[in-house]
């Protein structure tokens, strides 16, 4: 019925056709990441601040908070972000930021003052 041409034609696409989708990566996985980490500290003490807010404008539900030495670690992907840094009584920090590599820096926050 069919030519012994055809079957294996026909047999090859089928193993190229396999192969070549589990080479590609899905919808479902994960982009590549990068680390962006570093400290929040008082621009004239010097002082860590527990508790600042870091997140992505581009992403709000990618944040975290400096912990009690002022440190703070954020997984994020590949990309070009605008970095909020907040803390009660400072003003407040937007950093852009191109990651395309793990970058780790500290961030010194100066005191807001109301009139």
């Amino acid at each position: 019925m069919y030519s012994k041409k055809f079957v294996w034609q026909f047999i090859f696409l089928l193993f190229y056709s396999l192969v070549t989708a589990q080479s590609r990566p899905s919808k479902n996985e994960k982009l590549k990441t990068v680390t962006l980490s570093g400290f929040v500290r008082d621009a004239k003490t010097g002082e860590t601040l527990t508790g600042a807010i870091i997140y992505s404008k581009e992403k709000p539900d990618i944040g975290i908070s400096s912990n009690s030495y002022g440190y703070f670690s954020l997984l994020v992907p590949l990309g070009i972000y605008t970095i909020v840094v907040q803390y009660l009584g400072y003003k407040t920090k937007n950093l852009t930021l191109d990651l395309k590599d793990n970058d780790a820096f500290t961030i010194y926050m100066e005191e807001e003052t109301i009139a």
